[in-house]
């Protein structure tokens, strides 16, 4: 997964690649309407996911199926903040996720719960 500076991110599919071959696109998602500036991925109890905050003020918590599809599964505002970093917090404890955000200029850490 690759994140880029106009919000989009990419999955690209690295099992079949042989050696001195380009990588194979799976699916392009349009994720945020400004700069990423931190993204996190993690396989958990069978699901694999991507948080990934933005200078758009958003986290948004996406699901890839089986078949690579990616779903938007949370989005939250954080407002008037700058986000920096995200990170999966408690991934592989429980079917729940909770997501931890940071921001510029903040000493707090922002929790989501349930993403």
């Amino acid at each position: 997964v690759v994140g880029f500076n106009n919000g989009l991110i990419r999955v690209w599919d690295c099992s079949q690649l042989p050696a001195g071959q380009g990588l194979s696109l799976h699916v392009e998602v349009a994720s945020h309407a400004r700069w990423l500036t931190g993204m996190d991925v993690v396989s958990c109890g069978g699901r694999r996911m991507i948080a990934t905050v933005a200078e758009d003020t958003i986290l948004n918590v996406w699901q890839m199926s089986e078949t690579n599809e990616v779903s938007l599964a949370h989005s939250s505002v954080v407002t008037d903040k700058l986000l920096t970093g995200v990170a999966f917090l408690n991934a592989g404890e429980t079917g729940s996720l909770t997501v931890g955000v940071t921001a510029y200029d903040s000493d707090a850490l922002f929790l989501f719960e349930g993403a």
